[in-house]
């Protein structure tokens, strides 16, 4: 009973988790467990408390790719790996998919296997993004969930749309311009942060949990002045008014104190190739998740349409 149980909650509610282009639609239950610093070749890993876990390995490949020598390279690698453990393994070339969704611009091949535990995997080369994505999703071994795991790999993107790159992780969703890398990030369950950089420009999603202790004792305007004291200490920040939207807001904006780099600024404008001398930031106060969100970013002065793209992304709930 508590594995149907535990079956059908896998069901039932689902969110994303994305990273490096990589898109996974997983049960809300699952959490992140290994995350990859590189686009153009890493590991991604999610997986639930109960044995399942889904992985995500990529890479762009120098030369004509073939699969079929990619998805025997990997069977050896496993068998190679139940030899030493002294197990049993079973390889399927091509298993029963419950589910299985046409792809344009990709072509797909599935395989599964059972040893200690069972998998469901499927590798494809994606035209658009030039990525061999090999993904699985592994199952304990005495467990029927291929319509499960056809669901999670038929689910999995590879790269964004219309120019826009999807970022999901512990409750923090955002989208930035492809091309745009990771700086930085901090993931915890309490505070999660994402910071972009394309050359001089920076945007930064921040994510705190537990607003309604955050905020017992202080303004929204004065606790994310705190916590960005660091961040901020080269700009001179103004509160500003925040456009009206669907939670209370502040805005926060300011020039750089940099007197070079105002010097720089200027010269750069008339050469039309403006510097990132001024900082834009808003935050504000989720009731419905009892959070708090940010967004903050160094642009070009008056330049915001990447901030604006990045804070109407941002899905508190």
């Amino acid at each position: 009973m508590a594995q149907a149980a535990a079956h059908a909650r896998r069901q039932a509610e689902w969110i994303t988790v994305a990273w490096q282009g990589i898109s996974l639609l997983v049960p809300e239950d699952w959490y992140p467990a290994a995350l990859g610093t590189e686009r153009a070749s890493g590991y991604l890993r999610v997986q639930s408390a109960d044995g399942y876990s889904v992985e995500v390995k990529w890479f762009q490949p120098r030369h004509t790719v073939d699969l079929e020598r990619e998805v025997a390279k990997y069977r050896k690698t496993l068998e190679r790996g139940a030899r030493k453990r002294r197990r049993e393994f079973e390889w399927r070339d091509k298993p029963k998919v419950p589910e299985r969704e046409s792809r344009p611009d990709k072509s797909r091949r599935f395989f599964a296997w059972r040893s200690e535990g069972q998998a469901l995997g499927v590798i494809w080369y994606c035209r658009t993004c030039s990525r061999v994505i090999l993904a699985q999703v592994v199952m304990p071994p005495d467990e029927e969930s291929s319509v499960l795991a056809s669901r999670i790999l038929n689910a999995i993107e590879d790269h964004g749309e219309e120019g826009m790159e999807r970022w999901a992780v512990y409750g923090l969703e955002v989208s930035v311009p492809a091309g745009w890398s990771l700086d930085k990030h901090q993931l915890m369950a309490g505070y999660t942060m994402l910071q972009f950089r394309r050359r001089d420009r920076v945007v930064r999603a921040e994510r705190w949990a537990l607003a309604s202790v955050a905020l017992k004792d202080v303004a929204l305007r004065d606790f994310v002045h705190q916590k960005s004291r660091k961040f901020w200490k080269d700009f001179s920040i103004d509160v500003t008014e925040a456009p009206s939207g669907p939670h209370p807001a502040e805005r926060f904006s300011g020039r750089t104190r940099k007197v070079w780099l105002r010097g720089v600024a200027a010269v750069r404008r008339l050469l039309r190739r403006p510097a990132a001398d001024w900082l834009t930031a808003q935050a504000w106060h989720c009731d419905t998740e009892n959070k708090i969100f940010a967004i903050h970013a160094i642009h070009p002065r008056g330049d915001l349409e990447v901030f604006e793209k990045a804070l109407d992304s941002v899905t508190c709930h």
